[in-house]
């Protein structure tokens, strides 16, 4: 498929985050760092598949495949919501809508990341699908409510409109010119001005970066974040910004912190996204407010 000379396509960014994806979860199932040594040097010597069923995570090298595709899939939802996508036609148009055009039907743009995945409700239907009608990572793609999952363009589907008014709570003329768009921008595909710089990156792979074996194969595959050397050259967008922007309006509403006045993690959260354009994760406004406190 087409993409504009310079940028980065919907393909290539995922196929960057479904690497990614394999790897780390190949490297947590043997506890954070390879265990074979080729010509020396540690390697993985096996699929992602063969390591999810070995280490028990996956019943079958198919529910191996879905779980990986599950994790490139909410990163790439991430992806979307923290590097904003353009879309662009052959005549050399450039657009930049609003985030529920990125967004998923599953809303996993603002899930957190468990493991096992399976073990946690925010994905259990997602088994379910893959166990009843053979469910994989292309009809999860496909849940992206916009976007064609074989070629990255702009796609009204069946459930678009009810996923912005019922899962997003848009009002129904608000999700009636969402779809009025969709159509007017159908066959523009989506693609980014840049990938993010090594650090950058690595920040953002914070999303799966759960507990100790997560950040030992983390640090192992792509560095530790504290060696990572800032680059000179800033992106566009990225997630500092969008830290800076969700700490500003927590503060705003929470000057003492959300538990001073009986809120949840969870509750603060809502009040958070509904003054920002795209919404986060608890686990972003977390890092967001902890940021301010280090500072």
């Amino acid at each position: 498929m087409w993409c504009p000379e310079g940028y980065y396509s919907w393909l290539q960014v995922f196929s960057e985050l479904s690497d990614a994806s394999e790897q780390i979860l190949s490297l947590v199932c043997l506890g954070g760092e390879p265990k074979t040594l080729v010509n020396g040097e540690p390697k993985l010597v096996h699929s992602a598949e063969y390591y999810l069923v070995k280490a028990g995570f996956a019943k079958s090298d198919s529910e191996a495949r879905l779980i990986t595709g599950i994790t490139s899939t909410f990163l790439m939802s991430k992806f979307c919501a923290d590097f904003q996508p353009v879309v662009a036609s052959v005549s050399g148009n450039r657009i930049t809508p609003d985030w529920p055009m990125f967004s998923h039907i599953d809303q996993l743009e603002v899930c957190n990341y468990v493991w096992p995945l399976k073990s946690d409700t925010q994905f259990q239907s997602l088994f379910t699908f893959h166990d009843e009608n053979g469910f994989d990572t292309r009809a999860l793609l496909d849940r992206f409510a916009f976007v064609d999952p074989d070629t990255g363009q702009i796609k009204p589907k069946n459930g678009s409109k009810a996923h912005l008014e019922n899962g997003l709570g848009f009002e129904s003329v608000t999700a009636r010119r969402f779809e009025e768009l969709a159509n007017n921008l159908r066959d523009f595909v989506v693609c980014w001005p840049g990938f993010p710089d090594d650090e950058e990156y690595r920040s953002f792979l914070g999303y799966i970066e759960i507990d100790e074996i997560f950040s030992k194969a983390l640090d192992f595959e792509f560095g530790s974040i504290t060696d990572l050397k800032p680059q000179a050259k800033k992106r566009a967008v990225g997630r500092p910004s969008k830290r800076d922007d969700a700490a500003r309006v927590y503060f705003s509403h929470f000057p003492d912190g959300h538990a001073a006045g009986g809120k949840s993690w969870k509750e603060a959260l809502a009040v958070v996204n509904r003054g920002l354009k795209v919404p986060i994760s608890e686990y972003t406004l977390k890092r967001a407010v902890n940021d301010v406190g280090q500072k």
